[in-house]
């Protein structure tokens, strides 16, 4: 399936029931890297595979900021779901998860391999 706003066309799955739970991956991956965890969590959850943004099967006509990432992330949750997200988030999508929920609310994050604190560089 696919969602569209702002020149942004973002390519996702869906599989199982229950309370949602979005995946993000991470940094030049796609959302198969979820595959064998989505089937386990399907059983019990609803579980979103998302390809962020000029990764997979997405696509963007220009570069992203972090920012930018969670805002379409917002817009792509708020338009499949109406209660707060879980998001699980490896590396890169850990970062995004990180920012969307500084901004939005979440029932809870799950994050693994993900870069909290950017340090500054000379």
């Amino acid at each position: 399936m696919f969602f569209e706003k702002d020149g942004v066309r973002i390519c996702y799955e869906v599989k199982g029931y229950g309370k949602p739970i979005f995946l993000l991956h991470g940094w030049q991956m796609n959302k198969e890297t979820f595959n064998s965890l989505t089937r386990d969590l399907s059983t019990d959850f609803k579980v979103y595979q998302i390809d962020l943004p000029g990764f997979g099967k997405s696509e963007t006509k220009e570069a992203l900021s972090v920012e930018s990432y969670a805002d379409i992330l917002y817009e792509l949750i708020s338009s499949l779901e109406k209660v707060p997200p879980v998001i699980l988030g490896h590396s890169f999508g850990g970062r995004v998860a990180i920012r969307y929920s500084a901004d939005h609310v979440v029932e809870k994050i799950v994050l693994f391999g993900s870069p909290c604190v950017r340090e500054e560089r000379e």
